[in-house]
């Protein structure tokens, strides 16, 4: 059997890699519309409240590879306090 060359090495790894950046991204939009679904029907009572909602849940995804409960409760705060300015 000959040896693999070099090139399709990396092309494989290259594959490989595409795939998971793709998974990733895809993660990353189911994520990003479940908070915005659940949170808009917590909170979101008018248009700029959902506004509000979507774009404080697309930051909290695009920054975080890890999700944890405490950052999810930052997240719902941070929402209630931009849709319930005191």
């Amino acid at each position: 059997m000959r040896p693999k060359s070099a090139g399709a090495v990396r092309a494989r790894i290259k594959a490989k890699d595409m795939q998971k950046q793709l998974a990733e991204a895809e993660h990353r939009e189911r994520l990003r519309k479940l908070l915005t679904q659940k949170l808009t029907a917590k909170h979101g009572r008018d248009k700029q409240s959902q506004r509000a909602i979507r774009e404080n849940v697309a930051s909290f995804v695009n920054t975080r590879k890890q999700v944890n409960e405490a950052e999810l409760q930052k997240l719902d705060r941070a929402v209630i306090d931009k849709v319930w300015p005191s």
